[in-house]
C-alpha cells in the first residue's frame, strides 16, 4: 500500500513538472518570435535555445536554424534543420518503422 502511494505521488509530481516545462517552452518560444520578428536574431536565438531545453518540440528546433541563418551561422543552421527533419515527430505515426 505504501509503494502504491509513493509512485502515485511521483507521477502526479512528474505530471506537473513536466506541464512546468511545457509551459516554460511556450514562454519562451513565444519571446523568440517576438524578438525575431523585431530583428533580434540574437535574442531568438537564445530564446528558442531556452524553448528546446525546456520542452522538446520539432518546430522549436526549426525556428532555432531560422535565427541561426539570420545571425549567418551557416553550420549551426544546417544541424538544427537536421535535426529538424530527422525528427521522427513531423512523420505520421503509420510512415514510421
Amino acid at each position: 500500500m505504501r509503494l502504491r502511494l509513493t509512485v502515485l505521488l511521483w507521477l502526479a509530481m512528474a505530471g506537473a513538472a513536466y506541464a512546468d516545462s511545457e509551459g516554460d517552452a511556450k514562454r519562451a518560444f513565444g519571446e523568440g518570435v517576438a524578438a525575431f520578428k523585431r530583428g533580434e536574431y540574437e535574442a531568438a536565438r537564445r530564446a528558442f535555445r531556452d524553448a528546446e531545453a525546456a520542452h522538446h518540440d520539432p518546430i522549436i528546433v526549426y525556428n532555432l536554424g531560422r535565427a541561426e541563418e539570420r545571425l549567418e551561422h551557416p553550420e549551426a543552421a544546417v544541424h538544427a534543420y537536421e535535426a529538424y527533419l530527422a525528427d521522427p515527430g513531423l512523420l505520421p505515426p503509420d510512415w514510421t518503422a
